[in-house]
């Protein structure tokens, strides 16, 4: 997630560690957020909090003995984070859901486990 935050303080600008952290799929969505942002002029400040993880479903050991897939869910507190203007001026809208409960699918990749397929909702957890 820390690869995420940065991308997103940096107004779309350092976007250097989202492969380490993301494949296919959902690297392309980080990279295209991070577009957004950088044309819009955004940037978040604050943090998101990890309030809890757990595993959802774990993949069959390929030939070699690994598991290189697992599907985690986790809530995600964002109450202290924002997302501004060039301006610094807070565009969340009112109203939004400052918790999350996301779906992600890992793959293991290159030796490192990375968000490959993910999905996110508001939730009271």
């Amino acid at each position: 997630m820390a690869a995420k935050m940065a991308t997103a303080a940096s107004g779309g600008k350092d976007v250097a560690g989202l492969s380490k952290v993301a494949v296919g799929i959902m690297l392309k969505a980080e990279l295209n957020q991070a577009a957004l942002y950088r044309g819009r002029e955004l940037r978040s400040v604050g943090r998101i909090d990890v309030v809890w993880t757990k595993p959802l479903k774990v993949g069959a050991a390929g030939t070699n003995g690994q598991i290189a897939e697992i599907t985690v869910q986790a809530c995600l507190d964002a109450s202290k984070a924002k997302t501004v203007d060039a301006q610094g001026k807070n565009v969340k809208a009112p109203g939004t859901p400052t918790r999350w409960l996301d779906e992600m699918q890992m793959r293991f990749d290159h030796g490192a486990w990375k968000a490959y397929y993910g999905t996110n909702r508001a939730a009271q957890c």
